[in-house]
């Protein structure tokens, strides 16, 4: 089992401690331990664990959920404190900025389905030295794949597999493809291993697939390309190889398929199979151990881009992009602090210029719009210069925190324009920054956060529109220009239950923050407690203004509600009928 203890440091962070054993109580070594936050970070490791199965983790003060992950030769089925937990959202959630040293928690790490077997490479030869990899058929987010080396017989031995899972196991080798045991290139179609806790299942022996493999020589307008880079690429999978002096070159490890390949050499551009600036016809080759000869490219010279941005303050760091006017290539680079850039092996056409710097605070577009946009021409072994001015863009900026002053890192901020659903949406950084550059302006943009933690169990908090307004219905919207920078900060409510509420308030009004009570209406005004708690209005008492009305919850009452809201409503734009 698992003990841990929560050991308080500073303010800004906490350890977390304790000993790991197998189920019989004996200490497990070779074993990792993993925080994550509530955000699905991960925030805090170690390991393995020595032979007393000790471990001392670091992680930040908050709440954290710990993964205990035993090695790829460790005979135990990795698990979540505090154990036999099915996904991370079941596993316990420890609040280490409140914790004492008293907190404890226990856990047994039960024993795995082990998968046996032999693999031979396409001559029946032992393969020595392969990759074998276990993952669930399936696919299933979380579960840790789990690998083993091939010994000198090709034998292979992977342990500590969950027994729920039927196990797909894939090869990695030097110079054959990328494949699945049973003669696959893909998991569904290969076999698959299935069995119960402790059991060793026995696969069998395995010859594994040639694949098909090419070879040629790469040239240039002065003769071979002595070093120049060829990849070769097929069904998904690419490889890689250096020519040699005379530009020969020699690839193998593809799956049969579409063959096409490309050559990279230094003073040339890229060029593709046979002598095609852009990507071009392909070769199929559907038979296994095909070996293709002759399969010779040639490259141009290349041509170089000069360029200068102006038109802001910060030129530095911008993202600049070489789009072909066909739109099947695009090489780019960033500008210097001064603007300028320069962008080589480019093959000859006619090219034009994307550009994009969010943190620069310009727009991210296509220079010359994106009808009729500015084209320049390259040529073989020239130089072409290239000026453009980039526009200010329209910026949002700002911390989100929580009701504890603290970071709020589970928060999802989205800025969306009105009229369409042209959106963007960020997750903020451990400090609880967010940054939004790049957007065009002549819009009026809505901007809000929220908490969006993973879990459904986690506490949630109340989404807030600019500025600090939880009524979606009076939210500001930002008719901005280019160049405008809009900074918010704010502090999101707790909401634990997520009914939409703050617990602070409804803590204050006499509600219960952990029972979703957003729909009722029990002072019977007519009101539901959400409306009560947008207008900051007593939930537990009726209106008393309103006398002539038919008492508590009447059409008066609602009328004074309906009125206030539409009163406060003509200070802004008119808003969307729907919630975002």
């Amino acid at each position: 089992m698992i003990a841990l203890w929560i050991l308080l440091g500073s303010a800004l962070g906490a350890t977390i401690s304790g000993v790991i054993t197998d189920e019989s109580g004996d200490p497990a070594a070779g074993v990792y331990v993993a925080g994550y936050d509530l955000s699905l970070r991960q925030v805090g490791v170690d390991g393995p664990t020595g032979p007393d199965g000790r471990y001392t983790m670091e992680v930040p003060a908050g709440r954290i959920r710990v993964r205990v992950v035993p090695g790829n030769e460790v005979d135990l089925v990795e698990d979540w404190l505090p154990g036999a937990v099915e996904t991370y959202c079941d596993a316990t959630v420890f609040d280490v900025a409140e914790s004492d040293a008293e907190d404890a928690a226990a856990m047994a790490l039960l024993p795995g389905l082990s998968v046996t077997g032999v693999v031979r490479d396409p001559d029946g030869e032992p393969l020595v030295g392969a990759e074998i990899e276990a993952r669930p058929a399936l696919g299933s987010a979380g579960i840790q794949p789990r690998r083993a080396i091939t010994r000198s017989d090709g034998s292979f031995t992977v342990v500590g597999l969950p027994a729920d899972y039927a196990w797909a196991l894939r090869v990695e080798a030097d110079d054959l493809p990328v494949q699945w045991l049973g003669g696959a290139y893909a998991s569904l179609s290969g076999m698959t291993a299935e069995g119960e806790a402790g059991e060793q299942v026995d696969l069998g022996e395995f010859t594994l697939l040639p694949g098909i493999s090419v070879s040629g020589q790469v040239s240039g307008p002065g003769g071979p390309l002595s070093n120049a880079v060829v990849t070769g690429y097929s069904e998904g999978q690419l490889v890689a190889v250096r020519a040699d002096a005379e530009g020969r070159y020699a690839l193998s490890g593809l799956p049969p398929g579409d063959l096409i390949a490309w050559v990279d050499g230094d003073g040339h551009a890229r060029a593709y199979w046979p002598d095609n600036v852009l990507p071009g016809p392909r070769q199929n080759v559907p038979d296994e151990g095909t070996h293709v000869t002759d399969f010779d490219l040639v490259a141009p010279i290349e041509a170089v881009v000069q360029g200068r941005l102006t038109g802001v303050d910060e030129l530095g760091g911008i993202s600049v992009l070489l789009v072909h006017e066909s739109g099947a290539l695009g090489i780019g680079n960033t500008t210097r602090a001064d603007g300028t850039f320069e962008i080589d092996t480019l093959p000859p056409g006619t090219w034009n210029l994307r550009v994009r710097g969010d943190e620069q605070g310009i727009t991210a577009e296509l220079i010359g719009g994106e009808e009729v946009p500015t084209a320049w021409t390259t040529t073989e072994g020239g130089v072409t210069t290239v000026e453009a001015a980039v526009q200010p863009a329209v910026t949002f900026e700002g911390v989100v925190l929580g009701a504890d002053g603290e970071p709020a890192i589970d928060a999802l901020v989205t800025v969306r324009e009105r009229g369409t659903d042209v959106r963007r949406e960020t997750r903020v950084l451990s400090d609880g920054s967010y940054l939004f550059g790049g957007l065009p302006g002549g819009h009026t943009w809505d901007l809000w956060a929220e908490g969006d933690p993973p879990c459904p169990n986690d506490p949630g908090r109340v989404r807030l529109y600019y500025e600090d307004e939880p009524y979606f219905a009076r939210r500001m919207g930002l008719a901005l220009v280019s160049g405008d920078r809009v900074i918010w900060d704010t502090v999101l409510p707790d909401d634990a239950d997520r009914d939409g509420m703050d617990d602070a308030w409804e803590r204050d009004w006499g509600l219960d923050p952990t029972r979703r009570d957003a729909d009722l209406d029990p002072d019977g005004d007519g009101l539901e407690n959400l409306v009560e708690y947008w207008l900051d209005e007593d939930p537990l008492a009726a209106p008393t203004r309103c006398s002539t009305g038919p008492g508590p919850g009447g059409a008066a009452g609602w009328g004074l509600a309906l009125g206030f809201l539409l009163l406060v409503r003509r200070k802004h734009p008119a808003p969307d009928t729907e919630r975002p």
